[in-house]
């Protein structure tokens, strides 16, 4: 979340708190080419599931 790394466990629990303190919030979510979709896909689903509908994809790559 930001730049701050979050095991998988703490994900959900963590999208949950933003949602209740600003339910509008826009998600950004930066992968790269080496990103699996799964993970892409897995992000989505837990924005969903806490509540945050608005996401945006920054699919650069970094350092090119």
């Amino acid at each position: 979340l930001g730049t701050t790394p979050l095991r998988d466990e703490e994900l959900l629990p963590t999208l949950k708190a933003l949602a209740a303190k600003d339910p509008e919030a826009i998600i950004l979510i930066r992968a790269d080419k080496d990103t699996p979709y799964a993970k892409v896909a897995q992000l989505m689903q837990a924005n969903q599931s806490a509540g945050l509908e608005k996401m945006t994809f920054d699919m650069r790559t970094i350092g090119k």
